[in-house]
């Protein structure tokens, strides 16, 4: 059978792809991994122009086929976590025409917000959402922030920015982050003085300066104690 880089390839080692995506995103050795088959079918065997050849291969000879969802199904930190930043990248910017798996609808739940699909800073992968439908990770802004941000140089492609910020990522709330993260910090007896300190006075100084002026002495008792 005629395969996706021109060779030929025997049936029990196929598998048949929805569309020219996920050839183009996943090698043969991800197919082997997520799938348990070898090499992908040429893309020129679709529904629309050649149905009895795509028929046959499914019926007669049980080729799987596969689209994105089920793709995006089996992924987990671990196979995502091996993959280049460029890699990343491209898997975003396919997920612009995939709307369907990370927005919710009145039939389901985008199933990726609860899946680790966002790198971080770290290189880690995390949810951009909890189970909660709270942000889970943000964009990466101009001050470093105590909050899990997503690597920036996977921002600065414009078609993966598009992507997380139509799946609804943020810059960080300074505000918020100076309550929720840098004030506990300073509440111990003990306060360690430690290479982020600088940070956080002027986080603090910054978020005082544009708190609403009607929130000001909230947030000075905060500072205060």
């Amino acid at each position: 059978l005629p395969s996706y880089d021109g060779s030929y390839i025997k049936a029990n080692e196929a598998l048949l792809a929805r569309g020219k995506d996920l050839p183009e995103l996943l090698s043969n050795e991800d197919i082997n991994t997520l799938f348990q088959r070898k090499y992908w079918l040429s893309t020129d065997i679709t529904y629309d122009r050649t149905r009895e050849l795509r028929d046959y291969l499914l019926q007669e000879l049980k080729i799987p086929e596969v689209d994105f969802e089920s793709f995006a199904r089996k992924i987990d930190t671990q196979f995502l976590r091996q993959k280049t930043d460029e890699w990343i990248i491209n898997f975003y910017i396919k997920l612009l025409d995939q709307k369907s798996l990370w927005t919710d609808s009145y039939k389901s739940q985008g199933f990726l917000k609860l899946k680790p699909i966002i790198r971080t800073e770290d290189n880690a992968h995390i949810a951009p959402f909890n189970s909660n439908g709270k942000l889970q990770v943000y964009l990466p802004s101009e001050m470093s922030s105590k909050y899990k941000t997503v690597k920036k140089v996977i921002t600065e492609n414009e078609d993966a920015l598009k992507f997380l910020k139509e799946l609804g990522l943020r810059k960080p709330d300074l505000i918020a982050e100076v309550r929720e993260l840098i004030i506990p910090k300073y509440q111990n007896k003990n306060v360690v003085v430690d290479d982020d300190y600088y940070q956080d006075f002027i986080k603090i100084v910054k978020a005082y300066d544009t708190i609403p002026s009607n929130q000001k002495n909230d947030l000075k008792e905060e500072l205060q104690e």
